[in-house]
């Protein structure tokens, strides 16, 4: 992983965290990039692609941060588990915590909760309707899993 990784920008913070997972799940990790504490400005939650099995979101933080940089915004990435050590439910756990969690920690990280966008690329884009889907049908409620739908055969 660290052969094709290139160096932070200067001058854009980004940070590391581990926060809190879902009703017994994990702990999620996620990097937040250019917050700003006293700030209101808008926030994405950003997914990482690599097919629902590879990927990471700290191989993107450069293009995070520049992108962070100018919309003068935050950006909070969410490192997901990965099939098929995890079903897609776990992983849409993850990123539902790592979209509830910058909600909650809005003031400290500077951004307007009322502005907070989801995006991915590539699988990330998947990941991210999912999240949009399964945030509007929870409501913000949080310790309630997804359901397994069944199988279409």
């Amino acid at each position: 992983m660290t052969r094709w990784r290139q160096p932070p920008l200067p001058g854009v913070s980004f940070d590391k965290r581990s926060i809190k997972g879902i009703a017994g799940g994990p702990d999620v990790t996620v990097f937040v990039v250019n917050a700003r504490t006293g700030a209101n400005r808008p926030g994405i939650l950003r997914t990482h692609g690599g097919g629902f099995v590879a990927g990471a979101a700290e191989l993107d933080l450069p293009n995070l941060q520049a992108l962070a940089l100018k919309l003068d915004c935050v950006i909070v990435t969410v490192e997901y588990r990965l099939a098929p050590e995890v079903r897609w439910n776990g992983s849409c756990e993850d990123n539902y915590v790592g979209l509830l969690w910058p909600q909650a920690q809005a003031e400290q990280l500077g951004i307007d909760r009322s502005r907070i966008a989801v995006m991915g690329e590539s699988a990330g884009g998947g990941h991210a309707a999912l999240l949009a889907l399964n945030a509007r049908s929870r409501r913000g409620a949080v310790g309630i899993s997804m359901p397994d739908l069944p199988d279409a055969g």
